[in-house]
């Protein structure tokens, strides 16, 4: 199910493989729940002209393998955001994601949250480059992933290759485990472990469940985590 409007792209149920190609001349926002139990390959690459800006929020909490790839390449004065929010219990989950920033006053941040309640491979694999001329950018990538196994495969590595001054520049990485404490206090509250791995988790992306404008995607996302 695909609903598209000028500058907008919804995907509540994304239950299909997916290689597109945009050129944005202006603004585009893509919201997506990737669904089902087949593993996906999904591919997007975005080419951001002069002035223009990017906002993707992708969920991906379907019990299949993911391969993901998102690709920017950034002219001057662009902007581009992107949220990924991904939990896996026996699956492996790959995301990548490049952002190219080619021109000056060039915004970018990439945030990708994940769970891995198993001993399931979830990997967020992101790099941002300031090429030669692009002064005045400033970038920023986020990964961090919460492990709930101690069998759980997980990796988070943010690359910045910075080839200009003039710029701001940085990341943040974080693999670790949920506090035995919390699970413990939810437990002694009479929730089964399962159900308290499952609300420490839904907890964990209440802020990209947050970020969503569409009314589909979002009643699509809170149906998935199982949210009143």
């Amino acid at each position: 199910m695909i609903s598209k409007g000028e500058n907008n792209i919804f995907l509540p149920e994304l239950e299909c493989d997916l290689s597109e190609k945009y050129d944005v001349n202006d603004s585009l926002l893509i919201e997506a729940l990737v669904k089902g139990k087949d593993k996906r390959n999904i591919e997007w690459n975005f080419n951001l002209r002069k002035n223009a800006s990017l906002n993707i929020v992708l969920f991906d909490l379907a019990s299949h393998e993911s391969n993901i790839k998102i690709f920017v390449d950034a002219e001057e004065d662009t902007e581009a955001n992107i949220y990924i929010a991904s939990s896996t219990i026996n699956d492996k989950k790959i995301f990548n994601v490049e952002v190219i920033n080619k021109g000056r006053n060039g915004h970018s941040k990439v945030k990708m949250y994940g769970v891995n309640k198993g001993s399931g491979t979830m990997k967020f694999l992101g790099a941002t480059t300031i090429e030669f001329g692009a002064k005045k950018s400033d970038v920023r990538q986020d990964g961090r992933i919460i492990n709930f196994s101690s069998s759980s495969n997980s990796e988070v590595s943010p690359k910045l290759f910075i080839k200009e001054n003039d710029v701001k520049a940085s990341h943040g990485a974080v693999v670790g485990s949920v506090p035995n404490s919390s699970l413990f206090y939810l437990m002694s509250r009479g929730i089964s472990r399962k159900d308290a791995i499952d609300l420490l988790a839904r907890g964990s992306f209440l802020t990209f469940v947050d970020l969503l404008s569409s009314e589909k995607v979002t009643e699509a996302v809170k149906k998935e985590l199982n949210y009143d």
